[in-house]
């Protein structure tokens, strides 16, 4: 008779677990907070980026500007291709003109 009243006495709640009992209530408690904290970390990873927020957003391209050349170099009233650098440059007269021939449309280059 003893055990029995004292198994009624003892419930899920009022038994001590290591850190939290095993109860609908509690287990529902872990899963909302485990939720809420997996939300806040893939918010903050949006935002930060996986690696790039560690990283300076610095593209390492070569210099938009250099030099082609002596002027004397060029003939007069024709067109140079220089494929290295993707120009060409027009020698009309007194002036120069440099005209690329990269295409950005679809990445075509």
């Amino acid at each position: 008779m003893e055990t029995k009243e004292k198994r009624k006495n003892f419930t899920s709640e009022s038994e001590g677990g290591i850190w939290f009992t095993f109860s609908r209530r509690n287990i529902l408690t872990l899963a909302g907070w485990g939720l809420f904290f997996a939300t806040i970390g893939a918010y903050l990873m949006q935002i930060m980026g996986y690696k790039g927020y560690f990283y300076p957003k610095v593209l390492f391209e070569p210099s938009p500007r250099f030099s082609v050349g002596e002027p004397k170099s060029f003939l007069e009233n024709s067109v140079t291709t220089l494929k290295a650098r993707k120009i060409f440059i027009v020698h009309d007269g007194n002036s120069f003109k440099a005209i690329s021939w990269y295409a950005s449309i679809w990445g075509v280059q």
